[in-house]
């Protein structure tokens, strides 16, 4: 971690932010005491389950946001670093990037790790729930946001967009990357790595009864059911043509579950993290499964 750190307030989306030119981490000016009092009820987490989840007005969320939710999410990040070289990034965006977010920054390992490696940038991460570590980079700042609603950010002002892992936590993709568009500069990069929620095997066919198989098919349904799809990986390269990114690279990668590599240890370690806390919600909530059956 970079030596020069700072803390990191809770900065509260505001709605006549028309550009973040002011990289001021403060939140004391300029918050009337209503937006006061949405920061503070983002920490007053609903508990379904025996689990935690995030607050954020208007928005629901799938995944719980405690300890053990915040460690997979973590282990995550590590593996997702491993699987593409020990890089934060494959977007050849230089060495001088200027303003960069993250959206849906989760705990903020990946932000911190970005912000360490690119001091002179400006980094923004955004999520709806306020988990992440209050010592930071000076050069970054967490804000409390949903990627969903219609941005308020000026155009053309990012570098650089990263975006990771919000699998069945968007409603409208295509509209998720027309913003990222319009606020990306000339010549800048989006970057977006999602799961494939269909499991498969180079060493035998499976169908239908095979666990294998019917892994993805209550979550896909589920997702279905309230209109965030969990059937993303396939798709995103389409969407982001459509809002208007040229010279789109898709990159797809099997990550083994088994055997004694690197990248199947970090994968099995992130799958028994919390299977639970991936599964509970959806299936029981929205499937209406039993415990048991979950």
């Amino acid at each position: 971690m970079a030596e020069e750190a700072a803390a990191a307030d809770v900065v509260v989306d505001d709605p006549s932010e028309e550009d973040e030119s002011d990289f001021d981490s403060g939140c004391d000016s300029g918050i009337d005491s209503s937006t006061a009092s949405m920061a503070e009820s983002l920490f007053d987490y609903p508990k379904i389950y025996g689990r935690t989840y995030p607050n954020y007005p208007g928005t629901s969320y799938w995944l719980p946001n405690d300890e053990a939710a915040q460690e997979s999410l973590d282990i995550a990040h590590h593996m997702y670093t491993f699987l593409l070289d020990n890089k934060l990034f494959l977007a050849p965006i230089g060495n001088n990037p200027q303003k960069v977010i993250d959206i849906g920054t989760g705990t903020g390992i990946w932000a911190i790790d970005f912000a360490d490696e690119f001091p002179s940038a400006a980094v923004t991460a955004t999520d709806i729930s306020p988990i992440q570590p209050e010592w930071v980079p000076a050069n970054l700042r967490f804000k409390m946001d949903d990627a969903q609603l219609e941005w308020t950010r000026a155009p053309n002002i990012y570098d650089f967009i990263h975006i990771r892992g919000l699998l069945s936590c968007i409603s409208d993709w295509p509209a998720l990357y027309s913003r990222a568009f319009r606020t990306t500069k000339p010549g800048g990069w989006l970057k977006n790595i999602e799961m494939d929620m269909h499991l498969k095997s180079d060493n035998c066919d499976f169908g239908p009864g095979h666990i294998l198989f019917d892994w993805a098919t209550p979550f896909i349904e589920s997702g279905d059911k309230i209109g965030t799809t969990f059937d993303v990986a396939g798709k995103i390269k389409g969407w982001m043509e459509h809002a208007g990114f040229v010279n789109v690279a898709e990159k797809r990668y099997k990550i083994p579950f088994r055997g004694e590599s690197r990248l199947a240890k970090w994968n099995r370690y992130f799958y028994n993290s919390d299977l639970e806390g991936f599964a509970l919600l959806v299936l029981m909530e929205r499937m209406k499964w039993s415990y048991p059956a979950v």
